[in-house]
């Protein structure tokens, strides 16, 4: 018999040669699929949350001139991660101030403050430390300039580094009120009255 005859007989369907090497082909490529899916299961992060967060509403006011909030508004991180988040001046119309006493508060059971930074808007920043037990921040910005300080368009004011401690969920918030953020004034050392945004933090 030839060798090309003997090559047909081996992989003729009638051959016991062909099912094996069909079977071989269905069990690879279930092996292949099997190999993928359990990869792709590992690259996901187990009891990850969805997509949506609830956003904490902007507190308004008919009176306000300034808007103090929190960008982003919402964030999604991950145990012991960390990342960056901006607190942010917007005026309603061009405006000056002379100061500003900024009071946060947070949960320091679900994250931690790792850095306070603060780009050069004022001209001093005379307070700038944390309370891990009670959870709060402080910060006092003052301007030399006379006339005080032009807000004309959005401005960052600071910038928390924060990480990640436990699963959960919490709020950074700005407190305001008696002897808490106060936003001075030009000249009149009134105090103005502001719209402020919250932040969302959800730990995964």
């Amino acid at each position: 018999m030839s060798n090309k005859k003997k090559q047909k007989l081996l992989i003729s369907p009638k051959s016991p040669n062909y099912f094996m090497l069909i079977l071989l082909v269905v069990v690879l490529l279930q092996s292949f699929f099997l190999i993928t899916n359990a990869s792709k299961k590992e690259e996901q992060p187990k009891d990850k949350p969805s997509d949506l967060i609830s956003i904490p509403k902007l507190e308004e006011s008919t009176e306000s001139l300034i808007k103090l909030f929190f960008s982003p508004s919402g964030i999604y991180l991950r145990k012991n991660d960390s990342a960056n988040i901006d607190l942010v001046l917007t005026p309603k119309k061009a405006l000056k101030i002379d100061g500003a006493d900024i009071v946060l508060s947070y949960n320091p059971d679900l994250i931690q403050v790792v850095e306070i930074s603060t780009p050069r808007l004022f001209s001093l920043v005379t307070q700038k430390r944390t309370d891990e037990k009670s959870g709060r921040i402080y910060l006092t910005f003052l301007e030399e300039k006379e006339g005080g300080l032009l807000i004309s368009k959005e401005s960052k004011l600071l910038s928390l580094r924060i990480k990640g401690k436990v699963s959960g969920e919490g709020e950074i918030s700005i407190l305001s009120g008696d002897g808490s953020t106060v936003l001075i004034g030009s000249g009149s050392s009134k105090k103005l009255v502001f719209d402020k945004g919250n932040i969302k933090v959800v730990i995964y």
